[in-house]
């Protein structure tokens, strides 16, 4: 059914195709096809009941055309007679066709087809990601690829694949430590695991503080793959960037929120110094500021011995 639903096919049957896949800055949508005799509206006509989708169709129009014109709410008895001489298949009228008929064979529900739809989405879009995933091990020399690669990916991660995510973020480490030296690798890459990180993440970018709801579970994940080390190293490589600081800033601070063991790691890999650093090279900048405020309190909360060592690299100033 998974590989059907990848190219289009007809879940029941696999042999006709019902949807084009088509592919957009918004994602991956499913088109469904009309091809008369073989599909309709992304139904195919080999499993499903052509006159059962056409008489769903004419109700849903009824319907609409009665809403339109006030009357769905109280139906007079002309309209009723009027409606009541139209039969539908067998002699029934639509007002008097019961909701528990049984349906043709080889019906499915709408709620089903659509649940299915939503499936095929996801299942072309973790394919796609996997093919992005693929194309950057073929070139791993090449910081371009990895740079193209890795805005593909943040562009098109979905938090609903989690089972795909241990590949992502180790191909996207692997770009980092082999083009530390390349600006666009870096700040896609930062760019990429911010969203990773972040719930709403591939909704777009999102606000510095508070607004934030940090994805726990990837952030566990980028942490145990190496993910701070490598994002602290960026920063430090790429002082003048400001996406570089910003993007590197908000990952270290929703790794922060969401484990307790990554605070060790951040100190001990350099990360205080750090954010230090972007905070007074860009203390115009609000949002590494906040997001700068956010990580330094999170180190220092009830940890005296770390406090001192905030005053001491002037990251209170």
């Amino acid at each position: 059914i998974e590989m059907r639903q990848k190219k289009g096919l007809c879940v029941t049957c696999g042999r006709v195709q019902t949807h084009k896949i088509r592919v957009g800055v918004k994602g991956i949508k499913m088109q469904p096809i009309n091809k008369p005799g073989e599909v309709h509206d992304g139904w195919c006509l080999n499993c499903h009941n052509i006159d059962h989708l056409t008489q769903k169709e004419n109700i849903g129009s009824k319907k609409n055309k009665l809403e339109r014109s006030g009357s769905s709410r109280s139906v007079d008895s002309g309209t009723r007679r009027r409606l009541g001489s139209r039969s539908i298949r067998g002699g029934r009228s639509i007002l008097s066709r019961s909701t528990s008929d049984n349906p043709p064979p080889g019906h499915v529900p709408d709620s089903a087809h659509m649940a299915s739809e939503d499936s095929i989405e996801q299942t072309a879009l973790q394919h796609m990601m996997e093919e992005i995933v693929q194309e950057m091990s073929h070139h791993k020399d090449s910081p371009e690829k990895q740079a193209s690669g890795c805005a593909k990916l943040a562009d098109k991660y979905c938090d609903e694949k989690p089972e795909i995510m241990v590949g992502l973020i180790d191909v996207i480490v692997d770009a980092m430590n082999r083009h530390e030296g390349s600006v666009e690798v870096q700040k896609e890459a930062c760019r990429a695991f911010r969203r990773f990180t972040t719930k709403e993440g591939h909704n777009g970018s999102v606000s510095a503080g508070d607004e934030v709801v940090v994805d726990e579970l990837t952030s566990l994940k980028v942490e145990v793959h190496g993910g701070i080390h490598t994002i602290i190293s960026a920063m430090n490589a790429h002082e003048d960037s400001r996406t570089i600081q910003r993007e590197g800033m908000r990952v270290l601070r929703n790794i922060l929120r969401a484990s307790t063991t990554s605070k060790e790691a951040i100190l001990e890999g350099g990360g205080l110094e750090t954010i230090v650093g972007a905070m007074w090279a860009f203390d115009e900048v609000a949002s590494i500021q906040e997001d700068g405020c956010i990580i330094l309190w999170s180190l220092g909360y009830n940890d005296i011995a770390t406090q001192f060592h905030i005053m001491e690299k002037n990251g209170i100033g």
